[in-house]
């Protein structure tokens, strides 16, 4: 998982320290390493002041290194709306984006019936790299 925020990559740490396949850091602890599957939380929402998410989205050194050193899938964990109104690479990232659970077309499937993106969560529990 990469985060901009040392205080979100803490707790994001805290959350995840009993399992040894995840690893959590800023982008400078995964420049140079691809993964299996990157996990981007980018933090900034609707009540994130302006000024934050603006240099959440101009950070292009963030943003390159959750999309290059992702071999097979690159998971975002924000809100799908709140990006799509925002400029920038996170804008064209979530332009290309399907919400968990969505089937190809990015629309929900029916109950019961998951989606490329559901069945991809369900098997990332046996697909992050152990580092």
């Amino acid at each position: 998982m990469v985060t901009p925020f040392r205080a979100q990559k803490e707790a994001l740490a805290r959350m995840w320290r009993d399992d040894d396949r995840v690893r959590v850091g800023t982008v400078y602890t995964f420049q140079g390493g691809q993964r299996d599957v990157m996990v981007l939380s980018p933090v900034a929402a609707p009540d994130t002041r302006p000024r934050t998410t603006h240099w959440v989205a101009s950070q292009a050194n963030l943003w390159n290194v959750a999309v290059t050193q992702a071999k097979s899938q690159l998971i975002t964990v924000s809100g799908l709306a709140f990006w799509q109104e925002q400029s920038g690479l996170p804008t064209l990232l979530a332009a290309r984006s399907a919400p968990l659970g969505a089937g190809e077309d990015g629309a929900p499937t029916e109950a019961g019936t998951p989606g490329p993106v559901a069945e991809a969560r369900q098997g990332l529990g046996h697909r992050p790299q152990r580092t």
